[in-house]
């Protein structure tokens, strides 16, 4: 990994309790999924998804109409930009399939082929994203590692977030 990954306050992954039984309440926020409508506009509808998950809702239409995505799509360069606008601060990281856990989540990454995904959670041999283009998914570890670019950018609130409710 290029940048060094510390390990979150509550530890480096999620417990595991598919054995646990099914009604279990969690006060964890969950991250509003937000599907793109164009093939374009995948990173920005996760810069939606993040922005949304920690409080400044906002939808991919006026996030398309503040920014120019152009039609090959978002560079990691101008999400960043577009997220440092918003009030996030991000941490561009290059890593390797094991180093997921040390991620802090939710977190976008990147796939091959220039896609971007919203990371949700890493446990139990598989991932969780949220796919703009494909909706909520549970990924096995082995078959996500032939998705994965091993690009990641994790996004916080930062001292210009702003929290907006959506009326």
């Amino acid at each position: 990994m290029k940048d060094v990954l510390t390990p979150s306050a509550d530890g480096d992954a999620e417990p595991d309790r598919s054995a646990e039984p099914s009604l279990v309440f969690s006060s964890k926020r969950r991250v509003p999924h937000i599907r793109q409508t164009e093939s374009s506009e995948c990173g920005l509808a996760c810069i939606a998804m993040l922005l949304s998950y920690y409080g400044h809702e906002t939808s991919l239409g006026e996030l398309r109409n503040r920014f120019t995505v152009s039609t090959s799509g978002a560079t990691l360069a101008s999400l960043i930009e577009i997220a440092d606008a918003n009030g996030l601060t991000t941490r561009p990281l290059r890593l390797e399939l094991y180093e997921l856990p040390k991620l802090s989540l939710p977190c976008m990454v990147h796939l091959h082929h220039g896609h971007f995904v919203v990371l949700t959670a890493v446990r139990g041999g598989h991932v969780h994203i949220s796919d703009p283009a494909a909706g909520v998914k549970k990924i096995k570890l082995d078959e996500f590692d032939e998705l994965f670019s091993g690009i990641a950018l994790e996004a916080h609130p930062g001292p210009a977030f702003k929290k907006i409710k959506s009326v």
